[in-house]
């Protein structure tokens, strides 16, 4: 297994024993919280995740902020993730669900993709304008530039939260298991170069 992050993110990937690989430097106005998010305004509905209709177009702004700021830290990621990827050739991309380079990876190499949730499925659907609405135009030509279909889905959702929790979605649940990884290299290499484009 092989963890693909920003550079400014390997040494906590290390530090759990896991293996890093670099993808990308993560310039500090991509990554920079957009002023919209920074002061949400109002009271949201405690189900608004699944009733989006219910948010204020004030609220709706600050998503569609969030998902633009995820788009753009995608782009930063992609073509460095997609390079390794096909390097790799893994049979599976894991990935944060709202790190969308993770998508567009499993696209551009046609396997499956998995969305691992941190704990609240609450910010999902970012990646959609509305969260239920087609994908955000950012998004879907980021998609469409490796050959990826905008409007796929990760094949299945990991949850950690406990059922009480979890939303009433197509999810896989997760328990905690215990690794003793030394973080040692081993399996395939890949040789690392700078890729010259999609």
């Amino acid at each position: 297994m092989r963890v693909a992050v920003p550079s400014g993110c390997a040494a906590a990937v290390a530090r759990a024993g896991l293996v890093p690989v670099r993808i990308c430097a993560l310039p500090p106005a991509v990554v920079r919280a957009p002023e919209a998010a920074r002061r949400p305004r109002g009271i949201w509905p405690a189900d608004w995740p699944v009733r989006p209709a219910a948010l204020t177009p004030e609220q709706h702004g600050v998503l569609r902020a969030l998902g633009d700021r995820q788009v753009r830290i995608a782009e930063a990621m992609a073509q460095g993730l997609v390079a390794f990827a096909r390097c790799w050739q893994p049979e599976l991309v894991v990935h944060d669900a709202s790190a969308y380079a993770g998508t567009v990876a499993a696209g551009a190499l046609g396997v499956p993709a998995v969305g691992q949730l941190w704990g609240s499925a609450a910010v999902l659907r970012v990646d959609r304008q509305r969260l239920e609405g087609p994908p955000l135009p950012g998004y879907a030509r980021l998609m469409r530039r490796y050959g990826a279909d905008p409007e796929r889905e990760p094949d299945l959702w990991l949850d950690p939260c406990p059922p009480s929790l979890a939303l009433p979605r197509g999810r896989g649940g997760c328990r905690c298991v215990s690794s003793r990884t030394t973080g040692r290299r081993h399996g395939r290499r890949c040789r690392r170069t700078r890729p010259a484009g999609p």
